[in-house]
């Protein structure tokens, strides 16, 4: 499937999960408020965190060499074979940790142990959400990106109704309580697909798998441990800086922005993911590759600009009907905010690359180099520009971002010739 038609497919995704997630905000933003919305900000980047440790982080590497080995049956299968045991043992370690700690993960991350409860349920479910996301990962790889895309539709729907179901009738409890089933739902949806699928056949359980196919699986255990630790807990750290600086309320008008940022790019990210990786880790040749990467930024940047300039047009709107009256401030944030996203999705666009080739090493120094300069910049600029500052700290975070970005793709370019 080309990388147009996979637009528009995940185009028609997207707009159906902007549209959940807008219920989901709204529903938030009314029963909850700016102070709830940051602490489910903190849930989620722990539960993003304990998702991607489910699978062992290896998700990306499952698409890569499925895709890449998607002719030779056998290599693929041994990459099948050795990434569902690591899901296996690693969702299962997941689990007893959460359930061994989870009072000190509802006080630390929650403040209270009332949400005790929720990590006893994510304990019962992380091997859940690591095995759906195993066979996304796949899906992904053998390029059924329409079966992917659905899913992932019908599952935005499904946590549109958990989500309201829950807030409307528990608050905050209810709503953080969603984020954690959601996933079994969307579980259940992909399954359906798949059984559907007479053609995917998962009969590859008594392969003897080579050492080196887990070796190539766990290097994207490593990238994805960088990542897990470095984002999250810098969104962390910024949170808590914006709440200490400046207060909570703004704390939740910077997370509300994060989410709107996250939800008008989807289109983009959803495209990248099921279009670019495996479609970038099949190309062996440095021209096709080059070719590829410019039509990429063809078509990307014009949509990614079209939609900047819409969301800054429709800011103050998007405000009103996304929020309450309570998040008003946050709409003199956007300009920043949209610059911001502009020189990311301009260097995802590259990024992409060093999945696909499996650059662990520089994959690690960029994740490392891009949170420390997102800190430094957020705290030389929060006393003086308050949560602006931080938001000029993204933007120049991702300058920086961009240019290591461009030095990888000349690299790549030059090893492949």
């Amino acid at each position: 499937m080309s990388l147009i038609k996979t637009t528009l497919l995940s185009g028609i995704a997207t707009v159906i999960r902007m549209l959940s997630g807008m219920v989901v905000n709204k529903v938030i933003a009314v029963y909850i408020g700016p102070s709830g919305l940051a602490m489910i900000g903190n849930f989620q980047n722990v539960l993003n965190t304990f998702v991607t440790l489910s699978t062992g982080g290896i998700n990306s590497g499952i698409t890569k060499y499925v895709a890449e080995f998607n002719g030779d049956p056998k290599k693929r299968n041994e990459y099948l074979q050795a990434s569902f045991f690591i899901t296996l043992i690693s969702s299962l370690m997941i689990s007893l940790i959460i359930i061994v700690f989870k009072e000190w993960f509802s006080l630390k991350i929650l403040h209270s142990l009332n949400y005790t409860s929720i990590f006893i349920v994510l304990s019962i479910t992380i091997f859940f959400i690591g095995l759906n996301n195993y066979m996304l990962a796949v899906l992904n790889g053998l390029k059924y990106i329409r079966i992917y895309i659905f899913a992932n539709i019908l599952a935005s729907l499904s946590s549109l109704v958990l989500t309201t179901f829950l807030t409307t009738q528990f608050g905050l409890y209810g709503a953080i309580l969603s984020l954690v089933l959601v996933h079994s739902v969307a579980l259940m949806i992909t399954v359906l697909y798949l059984l559907k699928k007479k053609d995917i056949k998962f009969n590859f359980f008594l392969l003897n798998v080579p050492r080196r196919v887990y070796v190539n699986l766990l290097k994207f255990s490593l990238m994805s441990a960088v990542s897990i630790v470095t984002v999250p807990l810098v969104q962390l750290i910024i949170r808590g800086l914006i709440a200490n600086q400046v207060s909570l309320e703004s704390a939740g008008y910077w997370e509300a922005l994060n989410r709107v940022s996250n939800m008008y790019l989807l289109i983009i990210t959803t495209s990248l993911t099921t279009y670019y990786l495996p479609r970038l880790s099949e190309i062996k040749n440095a021209n096709e590759l080059q070719r590829e990467v410019i039509r990429g930024y063809k078509l990307i940047l014009p949509v990614v600009g079209i939609i900047l300039i819409s969301v800054y047009l429709l800011k103050d709107w998007i405000v009103r009907i996304l929020f309450t009256n309570e998040f008003q401030a946050m709409s003199d944030l956007f300009p920043l905010q949209l610059l911001g996203d502009f020189l990311k999705m301009s260097s995802w666009i590259l990024a992409y690359l060093m999945v696909a080739k499996a650059l662990t090493r520089f994959f690690i120094f960029s994740e490392i180099i891009s949170g420390a300069t997102y800190l430094l910049f957020s705290y030389l600029f929060i006393n003086s520009l308050g949560v602006k500052g931080v938001i000029l700290a993204y933007c120049l975070m991702y300058a920086i971002y961009m240019v290591l970005m461009v030095f990888m793709y000349f690299r790549v370019l030059r090893v492949m010739e």
